[in-house]
Parts: structure tokens; C-alpha cells; sequence
């Protein structure tokens, strides 16, 4: 059997790149034009802006942006998701160029800037990385309070390397574990 591409806990993980995929080609436009957006490319965006989106976040699924909690991720995942956004930064031309969704009054297809694109590329690999990023700061902050349980039995942890300070996070983390380090 093959796992689905996507579990029920990356719905919300889909939500946000999306939202975060909205901001960055949002954010281009607007970036790229700095006073007021010309009326044709206000209308490219407007007629691009949902199935960039979409397509956007079916890349992500396909370079298996989904498959683990944004917590859990490292550094072996960021290639990936340069890999992925260097193909969906790669998906407004193309999809301009096969649906022509904006046309001039003369008949030509009115393409996206080399400008947006190119913002579109580092403010989605800025977002998107950040995110990831935010997830494992905030799940990985330093943690306060501890107190052990009144019977706790002490215990010395030996070495400091990724195993020993995993043992030491989970008895910080679970403090009915019944030890004190």
C-alpha cells in the first residue's frame, strides 16, 4: 500500500504556504512597481494570483513539502525545499505562457516582468524556509520551570553529543518521567 501524499495534519501546514505563496507574488508585484501597479499587469495578477497558487502548493506536495511536522525539520529538508520553490517560482511563466490569461489591446500576451519573478523567487524561499524555521525555533525554545517530581531519582547523563541532549529534552519535556538530571 502507498502512503497518501498528504496526512491530516498538513492541512494546516497547506493553509499556510499558501497564504505565505499569496504574500510572495502579492508582495513581488507590489515590490517590482513601486508606485501604482500598470492596469494590465494589475489584471495578470488578478487572472494568475489563484492558479499560482495552486499549482504552487501541488509542486510542494510532489517535492513531499508534507511529509513530516514543520518542527522535525533540518537542514537536509531545506534543499528540498529549494529544489520545490525554484520549480514553483518556475510556474507563473508557464502558466501565463500556456493559458495567455491577459491579453493587450493589440492581442499579445502580456507577460510577467523578469523583476517579479525574480522577487517572487527570493521572497517565496525567504517565507517558506522561514516558516520552517519559526516552527523549530518556537518547539525547540529553551525550557523554564522545570521541577522535578519530590521523589525524582536522580540521573547523570554521559556525554554530551545529539543522543545525550535528546535524553535530556524528553525528561524536560516530561517531567512524570520521574527523573532528575
Amino acid at each position: 500500500a502507498v502512503a497518501p501524499p498528504l496526512h491530516r495534519h498538513a492541512i494546516p501546514q497547506l493553509v499556510i504556504d499558501g497564504s505565505l505563496v499569496v504574500l510572495a507574488y502579492y508582495l513581488a508585484f507590489r515590490l517590482r512597481f513601486d508606485q501604482a501597479l500598470p492596469d494590465r499587469f494589475a489584471d495578470l495578477l488578478r487572472a494568475t494570483l489563484w492558479p499560482v497558487v495552486g499549482l504552487s502548493l501541488l509542486v510542494f506536495i510532489w517535492f513531499r513539502f508534507y511529509d513530516k511536522w514543520w518542527r522535525y525539520s533540518g537542514q537536509r529538508d531545506v534543499l528540498s525545499i529549494v529544489y520545490g520553490v525554484v520549480v514553483a517560482a518556475l510556474v507563473p511563466p508557464a502558466y501565463n505562457a500556456l493559458a495567455q490569461p491577459v491579453l493587450t489591446r493589440t492581442g499579445a500576451v502580456v507577460t510577467i516582468p523578469t523583476g517579479v519573478l525574480v522577487l517572487f523567487f527570493l521572497l517565496m524561499l525567504a517565507l517558506i524556509v522561514g516558516s520552517r524555521f519559526l516552527a523549530r525555533v518556537v518547539y525547540e525554545r529553551p525550557l523554564q520551570g522545570f521541577r522535578p517530581l519530590a521523589d525524582a531519582r536522580s540521573l547523570l547523563i554521559v556525554g554530551a553529543g545529539d543522543g545525550g541532549r535528546l535524553v535530556l529534552r524528553e525528561i524536560l519535556k516530561n517531567r512524570e518521567l520521574g527523573y532528575r538530571p
